[in-house]
């Protein structure tokens, strides 16, 4: 929760890009918390100050107490105003991490004002007062606009990520699947090891093109792998013109997917067109019993979850990890 309101800063003014809903509704629970003690000490103070004054001409403990409540509500205030941008950048980075526009967030912008309007249609003239009738329909009106934009807000704000053209998370910090409880800051925080010392990992016999055809020979590949005391490591076609298939890895060899059957072992020639030629190396270590991941393309590599991969370093990821290639059109699984 911590590292999601410290992006909330970060991203002060930013527009752009997108924001999970774990990373959304961690910022509201922190806000929120924030507000409870904010009350809680106002309280404090009103209370402390009632119970310091001894008369009603004790009016060294009223002014202080007084002036002590004024400057607490002008922090709250003052930072009532500084959130408000952020809160505003990280509605729309939410909003863009469902393929939705900007202005999508009128609905909460009407939401917070609605009752500051209604507010405005009360009547405080006596007779109303007296019959009990200070609440007038245009009262009535707004109340009801702020109270289904306000539940509207709430249902789209809950709604899953999904793929569209607004780019990788901004401040994405998911669990990687099944990875112990390290997180993947977007920094490069999880796991890194550098781009060359990846390029530097053994490449025997690493000569072989499974092309469209994901069936040659895996005996072989699975003596070796099991020589090592590990179950061996393989890939999973659950999307894409490879759905099913099954693709066994020798120990700390690299496997290529790409558009290119030049450089990819694996070739994608369907829903391609965001494919790069060298898309991804996915190598198997049995040490670790993990997979080692470094991005090749220019579209992106994606874990289940829209976390992007950094471009040009290794992500160390667990068994069962669900990798996409730019798209949910060619999705695959380490097994």
């Amino acid at each position: 929760m911590w590292s999601a309101y410290k992006s909330f800063w970060k991203n002060y003014a930013n527009f752009n890009g997108r924001t999970s809903r774990r990373g959304y509704w961690f910022v509201i629970l922190m806000n929120c918390i924030l507000l409870v003690l904010a009350v809680g000490i106002g309280l404090l103070i009103i209370v402390g100050t009632v119970g310091s004054v001894q008369s009603i001409n004790d009016v060294g403990n009223i002014l202080s107490g007084g002036a002590l409540l004024i400057i607490w509500l002008i922090i709250c205030f003052v930072y009532l105003l500084a959130a408000f941008i952020p809160s505003l950048a990280i509605s729309v980075r939410r909003l863009h991490d469902q393929g939705k526009k900007w202005y999508w967030v009128i609905i909460l912008i009407v939401s917070a004002i609605s009752p500051s309007i209604a507010g405005k249609f009360l009547d405080f003239s006596w007779e109303a007062i007296l019959s009990n009738k200070t609440r007038t329909p245009g009262f009535w009106i707004f109340e009801i606009l702020g109270f289904v934009a306000a539940i509207a807000w709430i249902v789209i704000a809950a709604l899953p990520s999904n793929e569209n053209g607004f780019g990788e998370p901004t401040d994405e910090y998911s669990y990687i699947n099944g990875n112990d409880n390290n997180f993947y800051d977007n920094q490069g925080g999880y796991n890194q090891v550098s781009a060359n010392n990846y390029r530097e990992m053994p490449q025997q016999n690493n000569n072989f093109n499974y092309g469209n055809d994901p069936s040659y020979a895996e005996t072989s590949l699975l003596q070796q792998n099991m020589a090592s005391g590990v179950a061996p490591g393989s890939i999973k076609g659950i999307t894409g013109m490879y759905t099913g298939a099954t693709f066994p890895m020798a120990d700390n060899e690299a496997i290529v997917i790409g558009r290119d059957s030049a450089v990819a072992h694996i070739v994608i020639s369907e829903h391609s067109e965001k494919i790069s030629r060298e898309h991804v190396r996915i190598v198997f270590d049995p040490r670790s019993n993990q997979y080692t991941v470094i991005d090749r393309s220019s579209n992106g590599t994606y874990l289940d979850n829209g976390t992007r991969l950094l471009s040009n370093q290794v992500t160390k990821l667990p068994r069962g990890s669900v990798i996409y290639l730019a798209r949910r059109d060619n999705t695959f699984r380490l097994m």
